[in-house]
């Protein structure tokens, strides 16, 4: 943490330089006025011409005369001053390295390398500061929408504990319909029992005793009234069977709508959990590239790279 604050504090001190010497600059390019170059000479001889003309190029006269201009520059001077302050904006754009160089150049274009490294600087830092709010903004969102999944999780829990209620009740009534069902069978054996005895009965009576047609009719009709009362039982027997029968499928239905649910709802929170522990480490990372003045080509190099 020291290390990074030391880093900081540097990098300040090495831009307000630069931008003292940047407004230095200026105020000596404003207030520099030069006078015209002086007439030659009539006839002079070549060398002394060219050491004229060389000395007044490189080493303008100021005049103490009120009227003050500065000398128009060739088109080769202002072809070599555009190419040297193209080299500065270029240089401006780099990382480090380029102050050296600039310095050597002259003061328009160390003006320029300066301006130039500002500008950038601002652009990185406005687009760093526009980041923070889009992940902000993102955060917030994924913050709402997390809330809104609490409020859907404890609506479905509710709906849950109230399903495991019906589900409750419902293992009740089929513990009831089983306990019918049981009792219908016994009564159905009994019933059987005794038609099987009734019929001994009858074929011993109408083998045995002719005298007694009277009495095997009320047996036979005592025998149709038993066969009456067990497909009566029969029948309710299959009634029960498929109430619970109905009862399975709709209990085994709702358990696997709720468990879909639970399911759905399981993966829907994973999810929004994995979204915010992003958005986390994005922000972390976006905070440490402002504080180190990394360039966004630099910060989106470091997310590739995890």
């Amino acid at each position: 943490m020291e290390d990074l604050e030391s880093q900081l504090a540097a990098q300040d001190a090495q831009i307000r330089i630069q931008t003292e010497r940047a407004m230095r600059l200026v105020e000596e390019s404003r207030a520099a006025t030069v006078e015209p170059e002086p007439e030659l000479e009539p006839e002079p001889s070549a060398s002394n011409s060219e050491l004229v003309t060389k000395e007044q190029e490189t080493k303008p006269r100021v005049t103490g005369a009120p009227k003050r201009t500065t000398r128009k520059p060739t088109a080769q001077e202002t072809q070599y001053q555009r190419r040297v302050q193209a080299l500065a904006a270029q240089l401006a754009t780099q990382e480090a390295g380029g102050d050296e160089i600039v310095a050597q150049l002259g003061q328009e274009a160390e003006l320029v390398y300066l301006r130039t490294r500002v500008d950038t600087l601002t652009d990185l830092i406005n687009q760093l500061n526009r980041d923070m709010v889009d992940t902000q903004k993102r955060e917030k969102d994924a913050r709402e929408e997390m809330a809104t999944l609490k409020v859907e999780r404890d609506q479905l829990a509710k709906t849950v504990r109230s399903t495991m209620t019906s589900n409750e009740k419902l293992s009740a009534q089929v513990d009831t319909l089983q306990q019918q069902l049981h009792e219908a069978q016994a009564a159905k054996v009994e019933l059987k029992d005794e038609i099987s005895k009734a019929e001994r009965v009858a074929k011993i009576g109408l083998s045995t005793v002719s005298s007694k047609d009277r009495d095997l009719a009320r047996m036979i009709e005592t025998t149709e009234k038993l066969k009456g009362q067990l497909r009566e039982s029969v029948a309710r027997e299959g009634a029960l069977r498929d109430e619970l029968d109905s009862f399975k499928k709709t209990q085994l239905g709702e358990a696997r709508s709720l468990q879909r649910e639970k399911d759905e709802l399981l993966l829907i929170v994973k999810k929004q959990q994995q979204l915010i522990d992003v958005l986390q480490r994005q922000k972390l990372h976006l905070q440490g590239a402002i504080h180190l003045g990394l360039s966004e080509e630099q910060f989106n190099r470091l997310l590739e790279a995890q």
